[in-house]
């Protein structure tokens, strides 16, 4: 495959199964480092109306809970479409720094965020007051219909009264034959992951050559994309768009001083 310049993707064709502000934002770095950014999204997100989220938006905004959790910008999105308004003695919990900024732009504010691991896992470690027991408060957590209860049963033993509430519905997007053919035939030096949910649609499409580069915005991603299969080659140290390309640049960067020693 072809090498790339240090600090570059110059000449390189970069695949992002990912639409939406996410998939915007990336295609934006890769051509801002000289690469080709091609979007085929392998999944898609639906929000369901009328939403079991909107249920809880009057709550939200009298300070029914004591907090929210956000775990993904989809969520951030589904947020902004049922008008939610938080009251200021709700405090907000996100999982990482590209839902962090996901609320930012979309005008909420952020309370905690864990430094450590941007997961439930890590999100659990570093809760505040997460060693506490008793009725320690309530949680509402706006999440995806196929949402791991990590966090939920992880919250709910140290005594959190939580909620949860579908905020949205992914659902798998088949590749077109066209976008198949070309992946197959190693038109791509490196394909984007930015969720689990991700990682398993573009395995079990079963065209991706090994030689492509694989790199997780995040561990949950490459742990996603393990368990399905695939070779992950480089994992994002933070889980924003740069981030990720950062990640990628390095890793295609160390395969060309390898190359060339």
């Amino acid at each position: 495959m072809t090498t790339v310049a240090h600090g570059s993707l110059a000449g390189l064709r970069i695949l992002i199964p990912r639409d939406g502000q996410l998939g915007d934002r990336l295609a934006a770095a890769v051509a801002k480092h000289g690469g080709e950014p091609v979007i085929a999204p392998v999944m898609e997100f639906r929000f369901p109306d009328p939403s079991p989220l909107s249920q809880h938006a009057t709550g939200l905004s009298a300070g029914k809970f004591d907090w929210v959790a956000v775990t993904s910008a989809t969520t951030v999105e589904a947020l902004v479409r049922n008008a939610v308004t938080l009251s200021p003695h709700t405090r907000v919990a996100v999982v990482g720094p590209a839902t962090s900024s996901a609320m930012s732009a979309a005008g909420f504010r952020v309370d905690f965020m864990p430094r450590a691991s941007f997961s439930a896992h890590g999100m659990l470690a570093e809760w505040p007051g997460a060693a506490s027991l008793g009725s320690p408060g309530s949680v509402l957590l706006p999440q995806s219909a196929i949402a791991e209860s990590t966090l939920a049963d992880g919250l709910a033993a140290r005594g959190f009264a939580v909620t949860t509430a579908t905020a949205y519905e992914p659902a798998v997007v088949a590749w077109s034959e066209t976008v198949r053919r070309r992946v197959a035939a190693g038109e791509f030096h490196a394909v984007l992951l930015t969720s689990a949910s991700v990682a398993r649609a573009v395995a079990a499409e079963r065209v991706l050559p090994s030689e492509a580069v694989v790199a997780c915005i995040g561990e949950s991603s490459a742990l996603g994309a393990r368990t399905a299969g695939l070779m992950v080659d480089a994992v994002a140290d933070v889980s924003t768009a740069d981030g990720l390309i950062a990640a990628l640049i390095t890793r295609l960067s160390s395969h060309r001083t390898k190359a060339s020693s």
